[in-house]
């Protein structure tokens, strides 16, 4: 499949909620380098909702140039709109995500975890420093670079809000749900206002998640004030 009349898919990478991630070869460049192609769908074509899609595509793809510069975000090489879908063209990653890092019953010691913690800051240090937030933080949304083993901050989750619009009864623009996942997603981002508090929110889920060895959803909350209960 050819998109944009320039990028020609090899395979799929993953799919979910947002759409679909395609490993890509970009034709217009010597040697055909290979690059990352996201697919965003909205879940209506109606002109309005497609024009307010649009506005927030702009928007989100403009931080994520910025992002860009920094050497452990993924660059964005290019943005385009075919068919009604939105695309992403971005930096192939070369590693591994950390979802293994985080096996079920696996339990960190204290210093592994400080290490991991304070790594990960340093990079969001930078994405709230220029008015980003990532809403989507979690073990497979950071990769391990073979070359230098530094850790990559990808799948920044802002732009994904187009697969959730949606047109209220009254005529006004909503969203179906919140971008995020279960287990890592902070309470303030869940009612849809989401603060560069919920990422640190999910970095701390994270960090729970290394010393337990229990994944989110097996950790008990406080019926009353939604507080994950870890410390027994």
């Amino acid at each position: 499949m050819l998109i944009g009349g320039r990028y020609e898919t090899i395979r799929e990478l993953g799919r979910g909620g947002f759409g679909k991630t395609y490993l890509a070869e970009d034709t217009y460049r010597r040697g055909n380098p290979k690059c990352v192609v996201k697919k965003i769908q909205p879940a209506s074509k109606l002109p309005a909702l497609l024009q307010k899609a649009r506005e927030i595509f702009e928007a989100e793809v403009k931080l994520l140039y910025e992002l860009g510069s920094h050497d452990q975000i993924p660059k964005l090489y290019d943005h385009l709109e075919q068919g009604g879908e939105f695309y992403l063209v971005q930096e192939l990653v070369d590693g591994h995500d950390l979802r293994q890092s985080f096996a079920l019953g696996d339990r960190w010691d204290e210093k592994t975890v400080l290490a991991h913690l304070r790594e990960v800051l340093e990079v969001l240090a930078v994405v709230h420093e220029r008015g980003a937030i990532h809403q989507d933080l979690k073990p497979q949304n950071l990769f391990r670079r073979w070359k230098d083993k530094k850790l990559a901050l990808i799948d920044f989750g802002g732009v994904k809000m187009i697969r959730y619009l949606t047109l209220d009864s009254e005529g006004n623009f909503t969203f179906t749900q919140p971008v995020g996942s279960p287990g890592y997603i902070a309470p303030e981002q869940a009612a849809g206002n989401p603060q560069p508090a919920s990422d640190l929110f999910a970095l701390g889920i994270m960090g729970v998640q290394a010393v337990t060895g229990y994944s989110p959803n097996q950790l008990p909350r406080d019926a009353a004030t939604g507080a994950v209960l870890w410390h027994d």
